[in-house]
């Protein structure tokens, strides 16, 4: 092949990948402090209670298709057993597209003296 026909097939190539790449949007939180199953897993159990959280974030309220975002989160812990779980469920609204996410961890405290 000679380059310029080697530059043709690159270059339709890269024309072409919008039309066949798709995205992921991320969901936006602003309490961290009060989430913290959803970004660490580990998180499950580590504390000697349980704890059940329910958030919501509405950004530009009265906007049609505006982001919309609900969560919640239970953590429980078996305290004689070094065992913690979750259940996690999450749904994202942004403009005509809707996504669902459940989770459920597990996780063992590996207790470490000094």
């Amino acid at each position: 092949m000679k380059r310029k026909d080697i530059l043709k097939f690159f270059s339709s190539i890269f024309l072409m990948l919008p039309l066949i790449i798709y995205s992921q949007q991320e969901s936006s939180f602003n309490m961290y402090m009060f989430n913290h199953q959803s970004f660490n897993a580990g998180y499950a159990g580590s504390k000697n209670y349980s704890s059940f959280t329910f958030l919501s974030r509405s950004q530009w309220v009265g906007f049609e298709g505006a982001p919309v975002t609900h969560s919640f989160a239970y953590n429980g812990s078996r305290n004689n057993k070094n065992l913690g779980f979750s259940l996690t469920g999450l749904v994202d609204r942004i403009g005509p597209l809707e996504s669902s996410q459940f989770a459920a961890d597990l996780a063992y405290q590996l207790k470490i003296e000094r």
